[in-house]
């Protein structure tokens, strides 16, 4: 049955999971420790190790996201003490992410699962020229929209890009309709 754990391994490592592939490659090498592709085995085996390292699982990245926010950081991010600072994991595989800040109402949060290494949300974000909620009503002022793009790189770095598209009233005040930035965050 040597034959069944090598194919195994193989068919493993190009689906990418490349922990199942070490365990059905190593069973292989124990049922047939003298095959004439031991050494080259053993060097597959070792090279899927390195990989194995490298691939975030979904239960990583969540800790990641709830915690980068605290990294070193380097470039521009608008709202980002306060969007990432509040990220939260709430599984394995999803987080709590601030879905609308209001100045004078607060927070409110939503659950979003975690797919892989890219995470994205979209937050609404109240002007706060305007947080006076009758100078909202009378001036029909909408809130501004905040989109994040979180990449995992690794355990220790983080890219995050935002595009901040204003409402309607702040884009002819500032006379442009969005604003763009990133960021990386650095584990110390």
């Amino acid at each position: 049955w040597s034959q069944a754990y090598y194919k195994m391994g193989l068919a493993q490592e190009k689906a990418g999971k490349y922990s199942d592939a070490i365990i059905s490659l190593k069973k292989y090498l124990q049922l047939a420790p003298k095959s004439p592709d031991a050494a080259k085995m053993k060097e597959k085996i070792y090279k899927l190790e390195y990989q194995a390292e490298k691939v975030l699982a979904l239960a990583d990245i969540s800790d990641i996201l709830s915690s980068f926010a605290k990294w070193e950081k380097r470039g521009q991010c608008r709202f980002d003490n306060m969007m990432f600072e509040n990220i939260k994991k709430v599984s394995p595989d999803s987080v709590r992410v601030i879905v609308f800040a209001d100045g004078s109402r607060g927070l409110k949060f939503a659950v979003l699962k975690v797919e892989g290494p890219i995470f994205k949300f979209t937050a609404k974000i109240r002007n706060w020229d305007y947080q006076d909620a009758g100078l909202r009503s009378m001036f029909g002022i909408e809130p501004d929209l905040l989109e994040n793009q979180i990449e995992v790189v690794s355990r220790e770095h983080v890219i995050v890009r935002q595009k901040h598209i204003f409402n309607q009233t702040a884009a002819r005040r500032l006379g442009t309709q969005q604003t763009v930035g990133s960021c990386e965050y650095f584990k110390k």
